[in-house]
């Protein structure tokens, strides 16, 4: 049987995303098109993490970046050349303005869904533009794509002829479980280079900005902290200076670590190092780093306001703070350093939800 022709529209190409494209490859003749070639704060090796991609893709960099905006020449061009039943975009910027357009005065056929990261919170407090945005592209869709049941539901009371489905930005487990060895043995040389024999571990991994909240995470720390307890702090930024300073004026240079920026095999060692994954932030649309941290065993204590806590089932695989509230995370801390104290021993998966039927409502959205 002959598949529909697709485009979906992304950013850039991450190695979380690899097998997740090649999922969705199997249910559209599908193209994907790239709008930057790599991503600003990370820079993968493109040329390896293309070679691993079973779909067709474009990278389309005519044109110019705003801020963080991608204004790209050749859209209408693509859709002309490859006559795509479905089209997938992203979020609700200027490529998703410019298809819902093209939608809206009938110059191509074609069903759109749209994607978002929105969180429930974000979805509430959008600012005027996006709101904007967010009513024309959404009103030009046959469906939406969103990260969590609270957003859905949102959604779907406000739009209701719109069809609603979940796909949360998951990661595939046999991506990372293969090499629980390796990540064991990095591990062990973490415990002696930084001097953690005897120590209870317990890890953030991100970027070192304000949104992750490390300053009060920090904080509430040193005040719920017992011997032989370590935060480490994985990353890097612009506020790393700050942190430091911070550190420093809490006497805390041997209880918080900041051991610098890590990725692959270096950076799940980490995980396997932790008795709890903590993530602070403020302001947090998903939150990957909670996938990684579940698939490899370890717990976590998730901020209420990140997207990625539908992946949590509190008191099974985790506990869920509000960010704002300093007691609230003493609270939880301590029931989470009680609660989970043994896990992580074994190679236990603690995600709760299936990577491949995650990715099925890319098919069945359509129908």
């Amino acid at each position: 049987m002959k598949q529909d022709k697709a485009l979906l529209f992304l950013p850039y190409l991450a190695p979380y995303r690899i097998n997740a494209l090649n999922e969705i490859g199997k249910y559209y003749d599908l193209t994907v098109v790239f709008l930057l070639e790599n991503t600003v704060d990370i820079r993968y090796d493109q040329k390896e993490l293309r070679s691993r991609l079973d779909v067709d893709f474009v990278v389309l960099t005519s044109g110019f970046n705003f801020k963080k905006r991608q204004i790209r020449y050749g859209i209408f061009k693509l859709i002309r050349k490859y006559k795509p039943k479905v089209i997938f975009s992203n979020e609700y910027g200027l490529t998703s303005l410019l298809i819902s357009f093209y939608k809206y005065m009938k110059i191509f056929q074609f069903k759109h869904i749209s994607t978002t990261s929105d969180n429930l919170s974000m979805a509430l407090s959008t600012y005027l533009v996006r709101r904007l945005a967010r009513s024309f592209v959404v009103s030009s869709c046959e469906g939406m794509i969103v990260y969590n049941k609270e957003t859905k539901d949102w959604y779907q009371e406000h739009y209701r002829k719109l069809k609603v489905g979940i796909c949360p930005n998951i990661q595939d487990p046999d991506d990372l479980l293969p090499y629980n060895d390796i990540y064991r043995k990095l591990s062990e040389n973490y415990i002696h280079q930084y001097a953690l024999v005897g120590k209870k571990v317990y890890l953030f991994v991100g970027r070192f900005q304000p949104m992750k909240g490390l300053s009060q995470l920090i904080t509430n720390f040193n005040k719920v902290r017992e011997k032989n307890e370590v935060l480490i702090l994985v990353g890097d930024g612009p506020l790393r200076p700050d942190i430091e300073r911070q550190i420093k004026d809490l006497g805390l240079e041997r209880e918080v670590l900041l051991p610098g920026k890590f990725e692959g095999e270096s950076l799940f060692a980490w995980y396997k190092l932790a008795k709890l994954f903590i993530l602070a932030s403020n302001h947090e649309p998903f939150g990957a780093v909670i996938n990684e941290s579940l698939i490899l065993g370890t717990p976590v204590l998730c901020s209420s306001v990140a997207g990625a806590t539908y992946f949590v089932k509190e008191g099974i695989n985790g506990l869920i703070f509000n960010p704002w509230d300093s007691n609230d995370f003493v609270e939880k801390f301590k029931l989470a350093r009680t609660m989970f104290v043994n896990f992580n021993s074994e190679d236990n998966n603690l995600m709760r939800i299936d990577f491949y039927d995650s990715l099925r409502v890319y098919k069945t959205i359509c129908s």
